[in-house]
């Protein structure tokens, strides 16, 4: 089957963090603004988030004491398509089915889009059926642990998406890297550096003792003020 073009695009300090301190940086301004724009510039249908920062934009943790097991087997049950012509799509990577929604759609930079939640069968009956009441659309990537290439072809085949941007944090990305799902890895770098110890980094391995993965630079733009936008084919 086919799978979309599919870009990572990450805003990191100079030593690689995704997150942290560096955020609040007067020196990471520029790279902010750069970077949402840029997005936008990058042309993607779809973008691809872990369930970790999706619960930033999320209300938290679905938590329905009195759900009672539906009559959805996670087992067997065929994915959920509640909308396959949205102009785009967010993404949730959330292979146990934990998170809340605020509806069928979520509005991020001013581009309203259509929520699909990717699942493993390890999904609770319950969670489908809430996730069918709201509307959102859901599809199984996998038995236990999410499969990437698996998850490009459905949203090739089942959405119509052409261009797919992945956009952490670090184990997702490198989950896609690693299975060689991306064409490409897109940084815009500000010029700060965080040092912090616990603070995510662009790609970040979940006990995998896979090789190192090489990167062909492709492009590189300074966008003022010390700030750097780096593009890197994988193939």
């Amino acid at each position: 089957m086919t799978q979309p073009y599919t870009i990572c695009h990450l805003f990191c300090s100079l030593d690689g963090k995704i997150s942290g301190p560096f955020m609040s940086s007067p020196a990471s301004r520029m790279g902010l603004a750069a970077y949402g724009h840029l997005a936008g510039e990058l042309d993607c249908q779809a973008t691809v988030y872990g369930t970790t920062t999706m619960l930033d934009f999320c209300p938290g943790y679905y938590d329905d004491p009195y759900a009672e097991p539906g009559d959805i087997d996670p087992r067997t049950a065929p994915d959920f398509i509640a909308d396959a012509t949205a102009e785009s799509y967010i993404v949730s990577l959330d292979r146990r089915g934990r998170l809340e929604y605020p509806g069928s759609t979520m509005t991020r930079r001013g581009k309203t889009s259509h929520l699909i939640a990717v699942l493993t069968r390890q999904a609770r009956s319950d969670y489908l059926a809430y996730l069918q009441r709201l509307g959102v659309s859901y599809v199984f990537a996998g038995e236990n642990d999410i499969d990437c290439a698996v998850l490009l072809e459905k949203l090739s085949g089942k959405f119509g998406i052409e261009r797919t941007l992945v956009a952490g944090g670090g184990r997702i990305d490198w989950s896609f890297l690693e299975a060689g799902c991306l064409d490409e890895v897109s940084l815009v770098v500000a010029p700060v550096v965080d040092g912090s110890p616990h603070a995510a980094t662009v790609f970040e391995r979940m006990g995998s003792t896979s090789p190192a993965v090489a990167l062909s630079l492709a492009d590189t733009q300074d966008l003022g003020e010390g700030t750097l936008w780096l593009r890197y084919r994988t193939q």
